[in-house]
């Protein structure tokens, strides 16, 4: 027998073996340490009177950036849409108001892209029926793409706003997100001091509820967002970044850059 070589077989073995165990170490060590860091987090919350009635999650420490593509000729399709569906109705007077297949068709028919969109918000206002769509990439929430679909009670539709996405790709480069409650400690601060914020996708530059008022967390959780002055027409294409997509206690939506330099 090789006594030499069996002796350097049982070396690398134990090399190999004393690697894994420090690996298991540290990857063990590191959720022990994000565990403790996340608590210091809820600990500093509680004392802001906040309240977090949801789950907690990173999906993914790192996210691409995405380019998103408008039609040229969007502003004349929607105005056609309009005009050509005014007798159509598209729900029952005091029926089922929902996501609409029919609407969904119409529109495809017409070359408005409607696969990105998923029905966010059903709103009845001043006799008006109000559908909000968000569009989504991969089941994640794009800030700042919001379309509205304004309705008579009869079901027929009188208004559209918003811009369709014509067709959604990743960036090459993935960049890091930050820890989600780094997020919520970032909405609070602009809440408190009434900075610009976007709230359900619309630039706002007064105080989303009451600082007074204990806060509370309904949901939070991985999106992205557009970054544009003022979300202004004409541009064909655009840039969106990851963030987090926060639900407060009046249900508004505020997205929170999450992407690290």
């Amino acid at each position: 027998m090789d006594w030499s070589k069996t002796k350097n077989i049982i070396i690398i073995a134990l090399l190999c073996t004393n690697i894994f165990l420090i690996f298991i170490y540290i990857e063990k060590n590191q959720v022990f340490q994000q565990f403790e860091d996340n608590q210091t987090y809820i600990d500093a919350l509680e004392k802001k009177n906040v309240e977090i009635a949801c789950d907690v999650v990173r999906e993914s420490e790192k996210m691409p950036t995405l380019k998103v593509l408008y039609d040229s000729q969007e502003s004349e399709k929607i105005q056609s849409f309009i005009a050509e569906n005014e007798d159509i109705q598209f729900f029952q007077k005091n029926g089922a108001v929902g996501d609409s297949e029919k609407l969904r068709e119409s529109l495809q028919k017409a070359g408005l892209q409607s696969k990105y969109m998923k029905l966010v918000k059903m709103a009845q206002n001043q006799g008006k029926i109000v559908l909000t769509y968000t569009n989504y990439y991969e089941d994640k929430p794009i800030g700042g793409s919001d379309i509205e679909f304004t309705f008579t009670e009869e079901g027929k539709l009188v208004g559209i706003e918003g811009r369709f996405i014509d067709n959604i790709s990743e960036n090459n480069t993935k960049i890091n997100v930050s820890n989600p409650y780094l997020a919520i400690f970032e909405f609070i601060s602009r809440r408190e001091n009434g900075d610009v914020l976007i709230a359900n996708n619309e630039k706002t530059d007064q105080p989303v509820g009451n600082p007074e008022d204990e806060i509370i967390i309904k949901n939070i959780k991985q999106g992205f967002i557009i970054k544009r002055g003022v979300f202004e027409e004409k541009v064909l294409s655009d840039t969106v970044f990851p963030a987090w997509e926060i639900t407060d206690e009046n249900y508004n939506r505020i997205y929170i850059e999450s992407y690290m330099e």
